[in-house]
């Protein structure tokens, strides 16, 4: 069986590749989940690098410009601020991304989301499903704004 290709990340990130993945694992995430989170850091690196910024000016208002900008490339993951947490809290619990200032909740999705608790039972703390759910939850949100904003388009 051949070995599969593997693309050098570029990029400002491109030196926190190996912690990240390491930090990966110690939260629980299978190996199918690790390869897609590396992705996702690759995109935010390659952002970044395109926008001529470094790490340490990776802030929520530029989560949000990268968000934005696969939103309008019509990509359908990675496109909630929920996605961006494990990559922000990584690089914030390292010193390199500046620290979270207080979050406004948009929605009451946005307030649930924001919710410590729920946040442990999203990522299967305390009892959950010790960390299956790291690879879908960001699909199941934005399928549920899509369907809310599809709902209210049509008058429901």
């Amino acid at each position: 069986m051949k070995e599969p290709v593997r693309r050098r990340m570029r990029g400002p990130l491109a030196p926190y590749v190996p912690e990240f993945r390491t930090h990966l694992a110690s939260l629980g995430f299978g190996p199918v989940a690790v390869k897609t989170r590396l992705s996702q850091f690759g995109e935010i690196s390659r952002w970044l690098e395109a926008e001529g910024l470094g790490p340490s000016e990776l802030t929520e208002e530029h989560a949000a410009r990268f968000i934005t900008a696969r939103r309008a490339k019509g990509r359908v993951t990675w496109v909630t601020d929920a996605c961006m947490a494990v990559p922000l809290n990584y690089l914030r619990s390292i010193g390199i991304a500046p620290t979270q200032t207080a979050p406004v909740a948009d929605s009451p999705l946005d307030a649930l989301l924001a919710d410590s608790d729920f946040d442990s039972f999203r990522w299967g703390k305390e009892g959950g499903q010790g960390g299956q759910g790291h690879g879908n939850g960001c699909q199941i949100v934005h399928r549920w704004r899509a369907r809310g904003e599809r709902d209210a388009r049509m008058g429901l």
